[in-house]
């Protein structure tokens, strides 16, 4: 027997079946038909329950259904939080908060956080080229399934000013882009004295030195 399965509907969907052509099938022979997915393949943006139906085609007059049935769904990471505030902060210390990456999925994920940036795109475009106060460690890497990761935060302010930045995460085959914002005060260190003036009085040329207290 010989037949053919007809994949055209299987294009841009990602999924492909690894050999469609048959020819002189034995009689009582097993045939395994392989099904495979790759993202990488995929054109379509559908997603949820799917189902295509690809013609098994033995003549013109003689044929059948394959169905192929699947649950597309995105890649995604649970937070344990989507804002930080490291409040107030000495210029030339940092301090460390902690961001938990929770994989809930069945598979393992890929996330990448991208250079911390400003909220405000005007402030964005003027920090060109100026190291970030916020960094992410470690800033990559691949979660197993069903397992967590701490990711360390570190807020660094470089001058006596307000910050509100952003962290862009991106989940490898997830479309959206995911952000995490922080917002934080640098403070400079500063030496007060009171009194803010010291008036001398008077004193003769090789008499006592006159002191007095701040």
């Amino acid at each position: 027997i010989s037949f053919d399965i007809w994949s055209d509907s299987l294009n841009g969907t990602g999924f492909g079946i690894d050999q469609t052509s048959f020819e002189n099938v034995p009689a009582d022979e097993e045939l395994k038909i392989t099904v495979t997915f790759d993202s990488q393949r995929r054109t379509l943006d559908i997603l949820g329950d799917v189902e295509f139906e690809l013609p098994v085609v033995f003549n013109e007059d003689l044929g059948s259904i394959l169905h192929i049935k699947a649950s597309l769904t995105m890649p995604t990471l649970n937070f344990s939080n989507m804002h930080f505030n490291f409040g107030n902060v000495i210029v030339g210390q940092s301090r460390v908060l902690t961001l938990q990456l929770q994989n809930l999925n069945k598979v393992q994920v890929e996330f990448s956080f991208s250079e911390a940036q400003y909220t405000n795109v005007l402030y964005r475009s003027l920090a060109q080229g100026v190291a970030p106060a916020f960094t992410a460690s470690p800033s990559s890497g691949l979660l197993p399934a069903s397992s967590f990761l701490n990711v360390e935060l570190t807020f660094s302010p470089k001058g006596d000013k307000n910050y509100s930045m952003q962290f862009p995460i991106t989940i490898k085959h997830n479309t959206q882009q995911s952000f995490v914002t922080m917002r934080g005060n640098g403070i400079q260190l500063k030496i007060v004295f009171d009194p803010p003036e010291l008036i001398m009085p008077p004193i003769n040329p090789f008499s006592e030195p006159s002191d007095m207290d701040v």
